[in-house]
C-alpha cells in the first residue's frame, strides 16, 4: 500500500518539474519512471526525459502536447496536470522531493526483497542459503543507493573519483 505522502511527493515532483522547468534536470538525474508508483506521474516522468532529451523545457504545454501525441493523456491527468501547473510552488527544490520519492522506492523494494525471502522460507528453502541471498540482494540495494550518490558528486561529474565507492558513509 502507497502512503500518501508519498504520492504527495510525486505530484509535488511533477508539479515543480512543470513549475521549475530550469530545476527539472535535478529530478531526472535522482529518479527513473520506476520509482513512480502512480501512473500519471509515471508517463509525465517519462514525457520530462523525452522532452529534455530533445532540449525541450519540461513546461506545462510541452508535456501535454507529447502525452495528447502518445495517447496517454486521460481527462483526469489533464485536469490533475493543469492543477500542479497552478499549485503553489513547494519551498524546496525539487531535488529534495525527488530524494524522497527515491527513498521512498528504496523503502518498497527492501520490503519486497524481505517478503520474497520470507516466502522462500515458508516453501522450505534452507535457512543458509536464504540468509546468504537475503544478504545479498540488501547490500545490492544499499551499493545502488552509494553509486547514485557517488554519481551526483562533483568529482565523479569532473571524470574522477578520489574515494572508493564502498566506503562511502551511509
Amino acid at each position: 500500500m502507497i502512503s500518501e505522502t508519498e504520492v504527495i511527493d510525486q505530484w509535488t515532483v511533477i508539479s515543480d518539474c512543470i513549475t521549475k522547468p530550469d530545476e527539472s534536470s535535478q529530478a531526472l538525474e535522482i529518479l527513473t519512471t520506476e520509482m513512480f508508483t502512480e501512473p500519471g506521474c509515471r508517463d509525465v516522468f517519462k514525457v520530462f526525459a523525452t522532452l529534455q532529451a530533445d532540449g525541450l523545457p519540461t513546461d506545462i504545454n510541452h508535456t501535454i502536447e507529447v502525452l495528447e501525441a502518445s495517447g496517454k493523456l486521460s481527462q483526469e491527468l489533464g485536469v490533475r496536470l493543469r492543477q500542479a501547473a497552478c499549485d503553489v510552488r513547494a519551498p524546496q527544490p525539487v531535488s529534495y522531493y525527488a530524494e524522497r520519492v527515491r527513498e521512498h522506492h528504496r523503502k518498497r523494494r527492501a520490503r519486497d526483497i524481505l517478503l520474497q525471502h520470507h516466502q522462500n522460507l515458508q516453501n522450505g528453502h534452507g535457512l543458509p542459503e536464504t540468509l546468504t541471498e537475503l544478504q545479498a540482494d540488501l547490500e545490492s540495494l544499499q551499493v545502488n543507493r552509494v553509486v547514485a550518490r557517488a554519481r551526483r558528486r562533483s568529482d565523479i561529474n569532473a571524470g574522477f573519483c578520489s574515494f572508493p565507492i564502498y566506503a562511502l558513509p551511509n
